[in-house]
């Protein structure tokens, strides 16, 4: 908890300062919110996408997957993914160890969650953050 506390927080604010996160028209509030997961081994998210919703996850323990518009990004601790608007998203854990992720969602809007097996997304992903860092 004291790595997280003294790095992870500051990383983010690093982050924010150099990435655009478009607010909609009309939009009266940025809203952030932060969230430890536990991936337990063999886990797997449902694929999904936002259409105003960023995602920030970092791995803080362990390995996991993230499937990010059908390739596999493979994050070891302390690497973290930007998934963008309309981007096709999930995790994975195939290690034999459970993982610890912080999610960190910025711009987040209520129903703003969408299944791939029941609609694809409308327009082209954003994808301005697609590397591992």
């Amino acid at each position: 908890l004291d790595t997280l506390n003294s790095t992870v927080p500051k990383f983010h604010v690093d982050l924010l300062t150099k990435a655009f996160v478009p607010v909609s028209p009309g939009q009266e509030e940025f809203r952030v919110d932060c969230r430890i997961l536990r991936i337990e081994p063999g886990a797997m998210d449902r694929y999904h996408f936002h259409k105003q919703t960023v995602n920030l996850f970092t791995v803080i323990e362990g390995e996991t997957d993230v499937i990010l518009n059908d390739a596999r990004v493979h994050l070891n601790y302390g690497e973290s993914v930007l998934v963008d608007v309309l981007d096709k998203h999930a995790y994975c854990n195939d290690s034999g160890s459970p993982c610890l992720l912080t999610e960190t969602r910025l711009n987040m809007a209520d129903g703003d969650l969408f299944f791939c097996d029941e609609q694809e997304p409308e327009g082209t992903p954003a994808t301005r953050f697609s590397d591992v860092f």
